[in-house]
């Protein structure tokens, strides 16, 4: 069943229905080690998948989180998933490793009608897409 939370807003952005309100109270004790894991390390964890979204099916489904600057993320997943074998079918850490370089940085730049702007009262940044960027690309296929 298709989250109704999800999709593509109105301005453009991606919405992915992960809300801090849903995750379960079940899985609190996973996120809370995971945090403790990472303690003043200056990483950072982001949960997503059914888990973020509120529906996960404990016992079968898994614990998806995403570090970035993380140097033990593997560590980190495998003694989650020992930890919580009974309650889900394991802890996936991704670790973002590769910084963006400067060569890189092309294809975050924003084209004609576009910018970056910091999303509302978080840190990172959102694409923001003008009607008529829209309108153009469309035509043009993009």
């Amino acid at each position: 069943m298709a989250d109704p939370d999800e999709g593509v807003a109105a301005d453009g952005t991606i919405r992915t229905g992960a809300r801090r309100d849903r995750v379960p109270a079940a899985f609190e004790p996973v996120l809370a080690d995971a945090v403790a894991f990472v303690g003043d390390s200056g990483a950072s964890l982001y949960v997503y998948g059914s888990v973020a979204t509120g529906t996960v099916r404990p016992g079968s489904s898994d614990v998806d989180l995403l570090s970035i600057g993380l140097a033990e993320a593997a560590v980190l997943g495998q003694r989650l998933s020992a930890r919580y074998a009974g309650l889900c079918r394991g802890v996936e850490v991704v670790e973002a490793t590769s910084p963006i370089s400067p060569p890189s940085l092309a294809c975050c730049t924003p084209g004609p009608g576009q910018s970056v702007t910091p999303a509302a009262g978080k840190s990172g940044a959102r694409w923001q897409t003008t009607e008529s960027s829209r309108r153009s690309s469309s035509a043009s296929g993009a």
